[in-house]
């Protein structure tokens, strides 16, 4: 399965490694980090994360387009 990439990203995100890094995952005015291998593990991690903080609006998270979510690599 292939994830949108956001067109604002550096292109290297979208190269997958095999060691686990943190990224910094931003939608809307929420900015949370999460761990992943690639920037769609990261969105997929911070999806799980939205939804557990904001129960109420799970069904709104779920929706987004991954383009949506801006991840960036924490240095």
């Amino acid at each position: 399965m292939t994830y949108p990439i956001n067109p604002n990203q550096p292109q290297e995100l979208s190269a997958s490694s095999g060691e686990t890094r943190m990224f910094s995952v931003q939608v809307g005015h929420t900015t949370t980090k999460v761990p992943g291998r690639t920037p769609a593990e990261a969105i997929h991690e911070a999806r799980r994360r939205l939804c557990q903080e904001h129960p109420r609006m799970w069904d709104m998270i779920q929706k987004l387009d991954d383009s949506r979510f801006v991840v960036l690599p924490v240095k």
